[in-house]
């Protein structure tokens, strides 16, 4: 009985780890910015990535402007990149507002077809921060926006 289910366990084994579950679009969100992570990490004077259940945040300042958890100094960068329920966001959004100093872009794709969640993503930065850092997560919110078939909705950046 036991080489039955030694040989019956031998030639499941291939099959099951040959079927790979389906990679949906948010499963993970920090892959997307994987090109963005080191110049926001190198050009600043202090910098963290912070990972969580359902995304992570990025914080790159300036050692006063640190202290600050959720608002960047004018030097400084803030990335939250949170994946949400689908009730959370019924549509997709891209806004941009400029307060003093600090411009915040909020992003927010509803969970594609066939699957279970959504996407928000807060983009704050001063108007000092490092631009190559910048000009990356500009670059890998795109990329986003065209893997999910939105590139024609809202404002190109």
């Amino acid at each position: 009985m036991k080489q039955i289910l030694c040989a019956l366990l031998l030639l499941m084994s291939p099959a099951m780890l040959a079927e790979e579950p389906e990679k949906r679009l948010f499963d993970e969100p920090i892959e997307y910015f994987e090109a963005a992570l080191l110049p926001s990490l190198s050009l600043s004077e202090a910098a963290e990535i912070i990972t969580t259940l359902r995304g992570f945040h990025l914080r790159a300042d300036s050692h006063p402007g640190f202290h600050e958890k959720y608002e960047p100094s004018e030097w400084g960068i803030y990335l939250n990149v949170a994946v949400r329920d689908p009730e959370e966001i019924s549509a997709f959004k891209d806004a941009t507002t400029t307060k003093e100093q600090i411009t915040t872009r909020t992003v927010e794709f509803p969970a594609p077809k066939n699957e279970q969640v959504a996407l928000r993503i807060v983009f704050a930065y001063g108007k000092e921060a490092p631009e190559k850092a910048l000009e990356a997560i500009r670059a890998s919110i795109k990329n986003i926006i065209v893997a999910s078939g939105h590139e024609t909705a809202g404002k190109q950046r």
